[in-house]
């Protein structure tokens, strides 16, 4: 029998709950027809970005992606539809506080977040990064490899019962079929969160996601924001005078140095080092065990409900410039759209029935010493088992029965005794090895005599000078490239250096921006003063008054 239609909704919107640069969120009530009520969220997008550009394409795409990924620390999408020609998402009501709003109310008080909890409420969103990653969605053949490239403390919410949702997967990439949107102009996600690749002008990949996480972790664990971390050779040095300066709240010292290990491969600047997704999850699992204070569900309970009475009003008291308008939603049927679980499955025909499994295995004990560090081999969740010894084979030994007669003779020499070698195999083996010895070092004059003579070293062309002024403050690099590798960089006072006659690349970093660039031919002295221009784009002047328009890097 079909199942039947969920039927139409009335959303009606009650509270403001935040306002972005982007979009608003209303906490709304939702009424069906058969007068069954429950709260949900409602995201519009605001009116000025509402033209059909890239913020209302990659809305769209954040509502389709989440419709995708089932997880529990994952907010759910529910339905689109429009709000006074505005672009509105129904998503799930996450009836919590954000971990920025979170933090901040904590230090007013001289207080943080319980290590355990930290290290419990990181895992939770490791694990909700890594099946956005890693893991086939029902209906897909394949991952689709969601990077959410904006982790930071308010895209992170706790509620009164201990859940943690990640939200805001409105800057994320992934490999889906209908995604719209293409970064064009700006480049998203929050600078201090952004990974050293994604400055420098990468798209953003899952060891990036991995990097903003282990600031969220720093930040959780010394109950206070980390400043702005520099780039290129004092970044990870930087981030050892940080973990230097840490309470991890651990349980010895080889634990705290295990944790400001792991939280220094988290946000190293080379990817490579960063662990996965997978690796996170177990790592903070292993360190929640260890950690002082109070567990996640027991903080939320004392806690987070406090924070929501103080922070926002009851819900029958509206706020905010939508309050009391409505619209009407169909929900879908699809459970990739709409989030109710799909039709049952026709039953399947009786199976024998199988032998019940064994009891589990017990708990495993706490561990003694700290966990293994990336690289990593998965620690197991349940006690290994190993092959039962085999007991030891007894010797066979003859024995003789005891006889009258003279003593035994005496015994012989062990068999394995090195006998005389006859004189005439070590002739010739000296023999063979002094005729090697002289093949050899003919050979050697040999080669020595015919080698062609080294070429006369090349005198380098002598160099040209080159200097950029940068007369912007949203400017964050300049440099000058050869072929992708770097020849002359700086930062925000500009570059200055020596290089050969050639056409180089010219590359300019803006603050939240893709880089932009332009290949110039270098002749002689030149020196240029850039700035930032309309639509993302850098002008660069030089002595003569002739310009460059640096053009955007594809995202």
């Amino acid at each position: 029998m079909a199942p039947s239609s969920p039927g139409r909704q009335r959303i009606t919107l009650l509270q403001e709950r935040s306002s972005g640069t982007f979009a608003q969120v209303y906490l709304a009530r939702a009424t069906g027809q058969g007068g069954l009520s429950r709260l949900v969220a409602v995201k519009v997008l605001r009116e000025k970005w509402n033209d059909g550009g890239e913020f209302v394409v990659r809305t769209q795409d954040e509502a389709r992606m989440l419709a995708r990924l089932r997880h529990p620390n994952i907010v759910r999408v529910e339905e689109m539809t429009q709000l006074d020609g505005r672009l509105a998402i129904i998503m799930e009501f996450v009836d919590g506080v954000d971990l920025k709003q979170l933090v901040e109310i904590l230090g007013k008080r001289g207080e943080r977040i319980p290590p355990r909890a930290a290290f419990q409420i990181v895992a939770k969103v490791a694990s909700a990064l890594d099946a956005a990653y890693r893991k086939t969605p029902r209906g897909h053949s394949r991952p689709i490899e969601v990077v959410h490239r904006d982790i930071k403390p308010s895209n992170v919410m706790l509620t009164a019962e201990g859940e943690v949702k990640v939200l805001d997967f409105g800057t994320a990439r992934g490999l889906f079929d209908d995604r719209e949107a293409h970064t064009q102009a700006l480049r998203f996600g929050s600078l201090k969160y952004m990974s050293p690749e994604r400055r420098d002008g990468d798209r953003g990949q899952h060891a990036g996601d991995i990097y903003g996480l282990g600031l969220v972790l720093m930040e959780l664990l010394a109950g206070k924001w980390m400043p702005l971390l520099p780039e290129g050779r004092r970044h990870d040095s930087k981030v050892d005078e940080l973990l230097d300066e840490l309470d991890t709240g651990m349980d010895g010292e080889d634990w705290e140095a295990a944790v400001r290990k792991v939280l220094g491969q988290m946000t190293a600047q080379s990817v490579e080092e960063r662990p996965t997704g997978q690796q996170a999850v177990r790592l903070m699992r292993a360190f929640s065990d260890r950690a002082a204070g109070l567990a996640l569900e027991d903080f939320a309970a004392d806690v987070v409900g406090g924070v929501l009475a103080s922070a926002f009003p009851e819900v029958d008291q509206p706020s905010g410039a939508l309050a009391g308008q409505e619209l009407e939603i169909q929900l879908r049927q699809s459970a990739d759209v709409s989030g109710d679980r799909p039709a049952a499955a026709p039953p399947r025909p009786a199976q024998p029935q199988r032998p019940a499994p064994p009891p589990p295995p017990p708990q495993r004990p706490q561990p003694a010493a700290p966990p293994p560090l990336p690289p990593l081999t998965p620690s197991p969740s349940r006690p290994r088992r190993s092959a039962p010894p085999r007991p030891a084979q007894p010797v066979p030994v003859a024995v003789a029965a005891p006889r009258p007669g003279p003593p035994p003779p005496p015994p012989r020499p062990p068999a394995s005794a090195p006998e005389k070698k006859p004189p005439w195999l070590l002739i010739g083996l000296a023999g063979v090895v002094a005729f090697l010895g002289v093949l050899v070092v003919g050979s050697v004059a040999a080669w020595a005599m015919l080698r062609p003579a080294p070429e006369p070293e090349m005198i380098p062309e002598a160099g040209h000078e080159v200097e950029v002024v940068i007369d912007d403050d949203m400017i964050q690099w300049v440099r000058l490239l050869d072929g992708g590798e770097r020849l002359v960089g700086g930062d925000t006072d500009g570059l200055q250096g020596t290089v050969p006659t050639g056409a180089y690349e010219l590359a300019v970093k803006v603050v939240g921006r893709s880089t932009a660039s332009s290949w110039v031919d270098i002749d002689g002295p030149a020196s240029w003063t850039c700035r930032s221009a309309k639509e993302g784009r850098v002008s660069c002047v030089d002595e003569t008054g002739k310009r460059e328009d640096l053009e955007l890097m594809a995202d």
